[in-house]
């Protein structure tokens, strides 16, 4: 981020300049401190956003066997073991 600012910020005079020489290499320059501003943008911005929408695009796509051991979203990992124990000593959960 600061290389970049750093880098427009250099170029920022050259893009001002009127002179016959600069007339040359302000195209040059302008298509540096506009794609660096792009860059920058693109990789600050939607890299992220769209490593997010992947992450969870791929998490949704997951089928529950895929991961054996972890209890369902709305079910407490423990709840199998209180059923069990209900089903087969009542007397115990009556305490």
């Amino acid at each position: 981020m600061l290389t970049s600012l750093t880098t427009i910020a250099g170029l920022t005079p050259l893009l001002l300049e009127t002179s016959f020489q600069a007339q040359l290499l302000i195209p040059m320059a302008t298509s540096l401190c506009f794609g660096l501003m792009l860059a920058t943008v693109v990789v600050l911005y939607l890299v992220p956003a769209f490593y997010g929408l992947y992450g969870r695009i791929a998490l949704s796509s997951i089928q529950e066997d895929a991961l054996p051991g972890l209890a369902p979203r709305n079910e407490h990992p423990d709840s199998a073991v209180v059923t069990e124990i209900a089903d087969t000593e009542p007397e115990l959960l009556a305490k």
